[in-house]
Order: C-alpha cells, then sequence, then structure tokens
C-alpha cells in the first residue's frame, strides 16, 4: 500500500530523484514535480490580523510578501493539474497515455505538491538500458511519435516534454508519450521554455529564459531522440555527425531534424513522419 492523499502507507521502496516512483502490484505513484520550498520567518507565518497581537509592520509586510509567493506556488500546481486532464483527453488516441488521478497538497509550510497516478508501464529509458533498437524499430518509433505530435497540434498544443523517461510502453506494446508538458500553440509568441523542460532535447534557440518557445520544438526533440538511438541509445551531450554506420537517408533525415538553426527544421511533425517513411521504403 502506497501513500496518496488519503491512502495509507506501510511499506515500499522511494528512488530519490526530480520524481520520486513508487512501484507496487501494476502501477506506480509518482510526485511529478515538488514545488519549490521557501522558509521565512522559520515556517511560521504572522496572522493577517499581526497587529492587534503587537507583531512589528515588518512582519506584517512579510506576511503579504509570502501570501503572494504561496499563491503564485498554488497557481502553478493548478496549471500542472491542467496539464493531465490535457493528456488525458489525448489518451482517447493510441500514442498517449493518461493518469488516473490528480491531487495537490499544500506543504506546511509554504508551497504544494503535486502527486500524479498512473498504471504502471515501462519507459523508453528503461528498455534502451536493455537492449538495443534495429533501425525499422527506430523509424517506427520516430513514425509514431511524429503522429502522436501531430494529434498535439491538431488538439491545439504543442508538446516540450518529449524525452525516453516520458515515453512509454503500453501493455499493447505500443510506444505512448505520458507525461506533462503541453503549451498552447496559440501562445508560442510570447512564451517561454520552463526550466523543467530544458534538457538535450530542447533546441538550442529555448535554453534561453528569455527566448520564446520556438513553432518546430517537437520535431527538434524527434530529432534528438532518433539521433540518441542511432549512437547507441546514451543520451547524447552534444549533436554530431552521425557515424558511417548510419545510411544515408535516415541520417540526413536525422540531423535535419534536430538541427541547430528552427529555419532548417520541418515546420511540423506530419512533415519528419513522411520522410521517415520514404526512409522506409528504401529498406
Amino acid at each position: 500500500q502506497y501513500k496518496m492523499g488519503n491512502l495509507s502507507s506501510s511499506s515500499g521502496r522511494e528512488r530519490k530523484s526530480s520524481a520520486f516512483r513508487y512501484k507496487a502490484n501494476s502501477f506506480f505513484y509518482k510526485p511529478i514535480y515538488c514545488l519549490q520550498k521557501i522558509n521565512v520567518c522559520n515556517g511560521k507565518l504572522p496572522f493577517p490580523n499581526a497587529e492587534r497581537f503587537g507583531l512589528c509592520s515588518l512582519q506584517v509586510q512579510t506576511f503579504a510578501f509570502i501570501e503572494k509567493v504561496n499563491a503564485y506556488y498554488r497557481e502553478q500546481a493548478r496549471e500542472l493539474c491542467k496539464q493531465a486532464a490535457i493528456l488525458n483527453a489525448l489518451s482517447h488516441t493510441e500514442y498517449f497515455s493518461h493518469f488516473s488521478a490528480c491531487q495537490t497538497e499544500p506543504k506546511n509550510d509554504l508551497g504544494y505538491d503535486v502527486w500524479l497516478l498512473s498504471p504502471y508501464k515501462r519507459s523508453l529509458y528503461t528498455i534502451l538500458n536493455k537492449v538495443k533498437l534495429s533501425r525499422e524499430d527506430i523509424i517506427e518509433l520516430g513514425i509514431h511519435l511524429c503522429r502522436g505530435l501531430t494529434q498535439c497540434r491538431e488538439a491545439g498544443f504543442i508538446y516540450v516534454g518529449l524525452k525516453p523517461q516520458n515515453i512509454f510502453l503500453s501493455a499493447k506494446g505500443e510506444f505512448q508519450i505520458g507525461d506533462v508538458g503541453f503549451v498552447p500553440i496559440s501562445s508560442l509568441p510570447y512564451a517561454t521554455l520552463p526550466k523543467r523542460y530544458s534538457t538535450i532535447y530542447a533546441p538550442p534557440e529555448c535554453q534561453d529564459l528569455f527566448s520564446v518557445i520556438s513553432n518546430n520544438t517537437d520535431v527538434y526533440s524527434v530529432g534528438v531522440l532518433l539521433y540518441q538511438l542511432l549512437t547507441g541509445g546514451k543520451q547524447p551531450e552534444s549533436i554530431k555527425k552521425l557515424p558511417d554506420s548510419v545510411d544515408k537517408e535516415l541520417s540526413t533525415v536525422t540531423m535535419q531534424a534536430c538541427a541547430p538553426t528552427p529555419a532548417k527544421r520541418w515546420s511540423h511533425p506530419r512533415d519528419l513522419e513522411q520522410a521517415l517513411t520514404d526512409c522506409r521504403k528504401l529498406r
């Protein structure tokens, strides 16, 4: 038994990382993101009517500041729940997984925990530590992800959280996107990439906290993932020329997808899907 809300916990193994995973039977319980905790006044907040209790004005101002900070964290927690709802709405397709439950929980002092519950599945990250995918498997995975990202765009969002840890193998043997990371396409002209998505799978132009998200960020992420699979499955530290063992056609498609300049990439996952389909026909 594991704790989620009012569920009791008596045993379990906890793997400490940026996201905790609790595995029991066929489920894992995972707080996707723990908002930062700020300790002010040793965690003790003055009352709103603090002056009646003889507290100084500085403490009253501090309380007002902390209330604003906590309101920010509360809004961030609500936003993650909205993200979970988007994922669930897309899970009617074969390209996305779902969350069974979402719960926010305020901390004792400041901040919130967001707990997301989903059926346990093996991630692509776990699979790559054990097996190496063939050329055909890599192409099929790329095509499948592109179709899912196209579905996401048709729903009005661009997915910016693509990485092996967020791709899961379903009971039917299909890879599915199973984590948050949706940005409304309408907000791209003024939206910046959240820091938690600033990974090697995010394009260079989005690494700057003051730069807006490019409209082919998802294409770049697929390109880096293809690059990783074609170079042995280890996360790359940088994108260089692919080895000569990779055929020219697939190498060209991959390097164009993860080109450092947005203008040199495909503008839509559908275009990358077609290019990968053409590569599949060559063998």
